[in-house]
C-alpha cells in the first residue's frame, strides 16, 4: 500500500515528461515510441552547422524532437529523436515522416526549412 504514492508519482513523472529547447522554444512531450534520425553533413548555402544551432523536427507544426547540430568538422552525427504517436502524447504513426525539419541558425537568429539530399525512411513503430 505504501508503494502507491510512489507508482503515481513516477507515471505522473512518465506523463508530464516534456522536453523544451531555451534557445527556440522547442517543446515536445517524450513517447515511449520513438525513432532517430542521423544526419553526418548539414550545410546551408554551402556553409556548416554551429554546434548552438538547432535541429527539429516538425508534423502539422507541432515539435516532435530536437537536438543540437554537430558540425562536421567534429566528424560526428547530428542525431535527434522523433516521437511516435503513444495516448496522449502527438507523434509520428508507422510509415510516417515528419513535414518539416527545421534549423534554428543562432548566428542569425533565423529558422530555415532544410531539405534532406534523399528521401528519409518513415517512422518504424512495433
Amino acid at each position: 500500500m505504501k508503494r502507491a504514492p510512489l507508482i503515481i508519482l513516477m507515471m505522473l513523472g512518465a506523463i508530464l515528461a516534456r522536453s523544451v529547447d531555451e534557445t527556440t522554444g522547442w517543446e515536445y512531450d517524450a513517447s515511449t515510441q520513438q525513432a532517430f534520425y542521423m544526419f553526418e553533413n548539414i550545410e546551408v548555402d554551402g556553409f556548416g552547422v554551429d554546434e548552438a544551432d538547432v535541429l527539429g523536427a516538425f508534423k502539422d507544426g507541432i515539435c516532435i524532437g530536437f537536438t543540437n547540430a554537430i558540425p562536421s568538422s567534429e566528424g560526428g552525427y547530428s542525431t535527434f529523436p522523433l516521437m511516435g504517436q503513444d495516448g496522449p502524447v502527438f507523434g509520428l504513426n508507422g510509415g510516417e515522416v515528419p513535414d518539416e525539419i527545421l534549423l534554428y541558425d543562432v548566428s542569425n537568429g533565423s529558422t530555415l526549412s532544410l531539405n534532406t539530399s534523399g528521401e528519409l525512411p518513415g517512422f518504424f513503430k512495433q
